[in-house]
């Protein structure tokens, strides 16, 4: 059903781009093929020539530039429409039809950063241009995030925007979104921003690069304000591409790599792990489990099939050191002034590392048409749809299953698989597998026969709305109304047969012919037959938003007004017992210019929220800003400034992303059920129980906002930066304050208006170009510093040094270790700790209070972790056709706490090479890592600054190589790009053995992949 409601969508779109696309071009090129040579000059208002501008013939199929002296010569279409542009001017164009010839063509001047390319967008359709933005806003064009080769599209942010803070995780293949934060931590808990994907909320890691033309970032006040009661945290804004009349374009590019791991854990073998495993049991009190000739039949092993004696290097024998990578991507866009279309199809796959088993697989579709038109001199029309199928294979273990079990299976678990000798294989020809009395499970029957999954993600989306010109009520007078509809669907199909699993067991009384003990088997999992696909799990999402506006832009006395007012709904509606999502806005926004050098700009937002009780479901929000354009000012007429602009920014921003619903009602839930009767064996009715009192006096959590900042151009527009202030306090946050109750109230506490947050910082963007000959270059920076602390936290009042309030939401409370008894610490006269059995060996800790015990008093500060410094770092190097980009990302001021598998070797685990140096005051006095232990060692996993290291690391994120081939005005190709990338190709940080930024990578899921691709992009 699903399938076929999405090929009767695909077949809108289609139907759609066939007919529009034919009036656009074809026909017009049936109609007039004949071409003419055309010539003129390009010259500002004062007859200056303007060189470099760029002419666009024949509806962009042919592109020239002007020369020195601003003349150009090209081919044309008789009777089209030839377009100029320039950079600080307006864009003009010749209409061939009326004027065959023309001796020159004059471009307008227009101030600085208020082009085309310099305006912003804003929620709700809103643009306005980097001069008059009163606010902070970070700006990505989608052509630089295409170099970078990952599935997820928010992997590419990384290190491309101040006021981005982007942390890459570990994850399943395609399965590892990065956290994203905007200016940092602005509250305790759900920081992150929300997607906005062509004015709706909508998913955003499964667009292609290809279809992005910008992507803004709102971070202050006045540009978050519009988009209502979700967006304090920030907003990222994505634009896709549109059609430009006169401009044809059409680009084909694939690409095809591979992905090389990096920084995989290493674990011992068996022989290793028998004589440390002896040793940890003889820490512990007890004999050894493996005799010497034990551990002389490990070294003697067969492998990993050995029956007694396996010895098995689970990455090596599971994994390849390489997963595969291809795309391929068409964009074809264009029109004239009555009509524009953009049509975007793509295609990705992604391979996973597992060699065994059924290959996982990531296979995504996607295609997407925006398209503009006129209907009548006063009223045209928009429609975007698009559709995303994502299809993802993958064995009888997940990914994070699989590394699960990879990094705790130990070398000398089972055989992988029992010889016929011993058991014979099913009629099926499936194999007896190995068990153990730790897992009844065999990784090579989960891996080969344990059936497979098969999971679809089919996204619909489709935006429409018209554009009203009520110049005819009054000039300047504008409508606008749109109405969205999207529809997402997961399905998990899944065929889970289980392979029978058997523990050798051997009988030291009973011997065989050889003298040999006998060996018996012990069934540890049955068989299970499964030839059916069955629907695991399905959801469904559908989401409606409606956009009405009105606006007015005119020039008012010395000044230009652009005001508007309107109203935004949205409702998310997901099937089964989920509460749905409900959000209006009303708004009103004015921004007023004064002679290009002043800048006002005040909007007022009515939030409303189906999260509160209903006469709180609204809240007024509100921001002003100004800015001031100091380079228009005579006392600031100096020759190496360009264009310097200050501003400021304040406001007030109601935010209900974070608070549950129906907390101002009394919550309760099934508890079981009582009998009565004699014996209890009466009637057994359900009882409920009270999971929270109601508190209907809930108000709205709040951000206040400042935002002051600087930015301009320098050095003939070489040079330009921004620099922004900024200060956030995030009050009224919700919480159900339980440690203000003592636990006799038990769930007779409601949730209320309580915890405080403030987060203040600054970012600094800046970038300077060049030109010297044919060699050209950019070389640019940003950088985000930002650090909040708690100023009022629901915690106990102690009265030492142990409470957060003060301190920042992420701080890392532990104990301060003074090193390993017997090492480091005599054990005799110590203070007593309180954690659990602990000896020589073991960590000791400081005992910060002086009462002679170490318990969670002596809790100190450790550092934080997330980092508080972002840093982006990228240059780019043109020489002729040759081309070369690098970007380089860094974090600072994060601590890891080093707790995953590899660095903790205590109880029945696996033991990693670290185990090699746990200290024994005979076989290594010098070692560096706790002694081994069979027990969970409670006393060496407290938290403390022993497992704690430094989080920062520099990574060189992305490199690419290119070259470029350019032909003849004219011809059908008009430049080709062959190039080579490479990504996450270098890390530099203290943390040697896994990755600094995701230590988990390689242990409970995929590694951070550096990944290696190759292709072309052609220009037609």
């Amino acid at each position: 059903m699903k399938t076929k409601r999405f090929l009767r969508y695909l077949t809108v779109v289609l139907l759609a781009l066939v007919l529009v696309f034919p009036f656009g071009e074809i026909t017009a090129q049936k109609k007039k093929t004949k071409l003419t040579e055309v010539s003129s000059r390009v010259e500002d208002a004062s007859g200056n020539a303007i060189s470099g501008a760029t002419i666009y013939a024949s509806e962009g199929a042919v592109i020239v530039k002007s020369d020195t002296e601003g003349k150009f010569t090209t081919k044309a279409v008789q009777g089209t429409v030839i377009l100029i542009e320039a950079t600080g001017y307006a864009a003009a164009s010749w209409d061939l039809s009326k004027d065959p010839t023309m001796a020159k063509i004059v471009l307008k001047d227009i101030p600085l950063k208020m082009g085309v390319k310099d305006m912003v967008n804003l929620p709700l359709e809103h643009q306005v241009s980097q001069r008059n933005l009163v606010g902070a806003v970070s700006k990505i064009e989608g052509r630089d995030l295409e170099s970078y080769a990952d599935p997820l599209l928010r992997n590419s942010l990384q290190g491309m925007a101040a006021g981005l803070n982007v942390i890459m995780t570990s994850g399943g293949m395609a399965n590892n979104p990065a956290s994203v934060y905007v200016r940092g931590l602005s509250r305790n808990g759900t920081n992150g921003p929300i997607y906005i994907v062509d004015g709706i909320e909508r998913s955003f890691d499964d667009i292609n690069a290809e279809e992005v033309e910008t992507i803004e970032i709102l971070k202050d006040a006045t540009a978050k304000i519009l988009y209502g009661s979700r967006a304090a945290n920030g907003v990222i804004l994505l634009t896709t591409r549109r059609g430009e009349a006169h401009k044809r374009v059409i680009d084909a590019k694939v690409d095809f790599g591979a992905g090389l791991t990096t920084r995989m854990p290493e674990f011992i073998n068996s022989a290793d792990y028998a004589t440390l495993y002896n040793e940890a049991r003889a820490n512990d009190g007890l004999t050894p489990l493996y005799s010497s000739q034990d551990i002389a039949n490990y070294k003697n092993s067969t492998g990993e099939n050995d029956l007694l004696y396996p010895n098995a290097d689970y990455y090596d024998y599971f994994l390849r050191d390489y997963n595969t990578y291809s795309k391929a991507t068409l964009n074809v866009s264009g029109g004239n002034k009555n009509a524009q279309y953009a049509f975007m199809a793509g295609y990705m796959g992604y391979g996973g590392l597992q060699k065994l088993g059924p290959e996982p697989r990531q296979d995504r579709f996607n295609i997407r048409m925006n398209l503009d038109m006129d209907i009548t001199s006063d009223i045209s029309a928009f429609i975007n749809m698009s559709a995303i199928i994502d299809s993802w294979k993958y064995g009888g273990l997940d990914h994070s299953s699989t590394f699960d079990a990879l990094s705790s299976h130990r070398p000398n678990e089972y055989p992988f698989v029992i010889g016929e000798e011993y058991i014979k294989a099913t009629d099926d020809g499936v194999p007896a597998y190995g068990a153990s009395y730790q897992y009844a499970g065999n990784l090579l029957a989960s891996m080969e026969n344990q059936g497979n999954g098969n999971d679809q993600f089919i996204n619909q989306q489709m935006t429409t709305g018209f554009n009203f010109d009520l110049a005819d009520i009054t000039e300047g007078l504008e409508a606008s109304v749109s109405i969205a509809f999207d529809n997402y669907f997961y399905g998990k199909q899944v065929i889970a047969p289980k392979a029978a699993t058997y523990i050798p067991v051997v009988d030291y009384g009973t011997l065989a012919e050889d003298g040999a003990p006998v060996v018996g088997f012990q069934l540890a999992r049955a068989g299970v037959t499964d030839t059916n696909y069955n629907l695991n799990s399905k959801s469904t999402l559908r989401t409606t938003a409606m956009n009405a506006k009105v606006g007015y832009e005119k020039e008012l006395g010395v000044g230009m007004l652009n005001a508007s007012a309107g109203f935004f709904y949205y409702l998310a509606e997901v099937a089964g017992s989920s509460q749905n999502i409900e959000n209006d806005n009303l708004f009103l926004r004015a921004n007023y210019s004064i002679n290009n050098k002043y800048v006002i700009e005040g909007s007022l937002s009515y939030m409303g929220s189906n999260r509160f009780i209903e006469s709180k479901r609204n809240y007024l929000s509100q921001a002003i800003g100004a800015a001031w354009i100091l380079s228009e000012e005579s006392f600031m007429d100096v020759d190496a400034i360009d264009y310097l602009k200050v501003k400021a920014s304040f406001g007030i921003l109601g935010y209900d992303l974070a608070t549950a619903h129906y907390l101002y009602e009394n919550r309760w839930s099934g508890n079981g059920s009582h009998s009565f009767g004699e014996k209890n064996s009466g009637d057994s009715p359900g009882k409920v129980s009270l999971n929270s009192w109601g508190n209907p006096d809930l108000e709205w959590e709040k951000s206040r906002e400042i935002n002051v900042g600087i930015e301009g151009l320098a050095f003939n527009r070489h040079l330009s930066f921004e620099v922004n202030y900024f200060n956030e306090y995030r009050y009224d946050m919700i919480d159900q304050v339980d440690e203000q109750y003592a636990a006799m109230f038990g769930p007779f506490k409601y949730y209320t208006n309580y915890q405080e947050v403030t987060n203040n910082g600054v970012e600094l963007d800046i970038d300077f170009m060049n030109t010297v000959g044919d060699f050209s270059y950019r070389v640019g920076a940003n950088l985000t510093y930002s650090k909040n602390k708690f100023t009022v936290k629901d915690e106990v009042a102690y009265s030492d040094d142990r409470t957060t309030e003060g301190r920042p939401t992420s701080v890392i409370m532990g104990y301060e270790s003074l090193g390993l008894f017997g090492k480091d610490v005599a054990l005799e006269g110590a203070p007593k700790q309180l954690f659990g059995p602990y000896g020589e060996g073991d960590i000791a800790y400081k005992d910060q209070n002086g009462d002679g015990m170490i318990d969670g008093l002596d809790q100190v500060e450790l550092g934080l972790n997330t980092p508080t410094t972002f840093i982006g770092i990228d240059v780019e190097l043109k020489y002729k056709n040759w081309g070369l980009y690098a970007l380089g990302t860094a974090s600072l001021g994060g601590m890891k706490t080093l707790s995953n598998t590899y660095y903790r070797n205590n109880g029945e685990s696996k033991y990693s090479t670290l185990a090699y140096d746990a200290y024994h005051p005979t076989r290594n006095p010098n070692g560096t890592q706790p002694s081994l232990t069979t027990t969970a060692g409670a006393n060496n996993t407290e938290t403390s600054d022993f497992w704690t290291q430094s989080g920062d690391f520099f990574r060189l994120k992305n490199v690419e190589l290119s070259y470029t081939l350019d032909f003849a005005p004219g011809s059908v190709v008009k430049k080709s790009k062959f190039f080579v990338r490479g990504n996450n190709l270098l890390v530099l940080s203290d943390i040697e053995d896994l990755d600094p930024e995701a230590p988990n990578g390689g242990v409970t899921n995929y590694p951070v992949i550096r990944m290696v691709t190759g292709g072309v992009s052609v220009s037609f």
